[in-house]
């Protein structure tokens, strides 16, 4: 079974909008209980439509510990949609928030094998000065099929990069191999 966004139809959380990215991530008045109720108080409906614009708009004014707690909160809120979609869960917004604290706090407390290790010119493994995270997810019947993302903090949790894209893939582990080569 793959997750992901039906674009044709209406929102799988709200059922009254249509469903993209945005609206089920920002937009959908679930998710709009989520980031109120959340320790960022954000009001989404105002936000742009775009989330390069939004992520442009927010990241420069969060801390370091906060961007953490931020695409934890997102991805857990697409977790507890695709948990609703595929078995019917019931979705509680308090329950997402309490989820991305607790995810949050584990990456903070990462043990160091989680960091990127390089070879410096001595030929000795060293910590990287960054940590890279990557995912990727998989429509098994879309032309466009696989969505892509990374996130690249420093090893202070400071924003390095990120990215996002659509692109194509013939299963899951394509699309989690195209993510993580996006990253590179």
């Amino acid at each position: 079974m793959a997750w992901h966004v039906d674009t044709a139809g209406v929102c799988s959380l709200c059922g009254f909008h249509t469903e993209d990215t945005v609206h089920t991530i920002f937009k959908c008045p679930k998710a709009q209980q989520v980031w109120l109720c959340s320790q960022f108080g954000l009001r989404t409906d105002n936000l742009p439509d775009s989330i390069d614009c939004m992520l442009n708009a927010l990241i420069p004014t969060l801390s370091s510990q906060q961007i953490s707690l931020f695409f934890a909160l997102a991805w857990c809120l697409w977790k507890a949609r695709c948990k609703k979609v595929s078995e019917g869960t019931r979705f509680m917004p308090q329950q997402v928030v309490s989820s991305s604290l607790t995810m949050a706090q584990t990456l903070r407390i990462a043990p160091i094998a989680n960091i990127i290790r390089q070879l410096d010119t001595t030929g000795q493994v060293t910590d990287s000065p960054f940590v890279c995270y990557s995912d990727g997810s998989w429509i098994s019947d879309a032309q466009d099929g696989a969505g892509v993302a990374f996130v690249i903090l420093t090893s202070d949790q400071h924003l390095l990069q990120y990215g996002m894209a659509v692109q194509t893939a013939s299963s899951l582990f394509h699309a989690e191999v195209k993510a993580l080569k996006l990253a590179v």
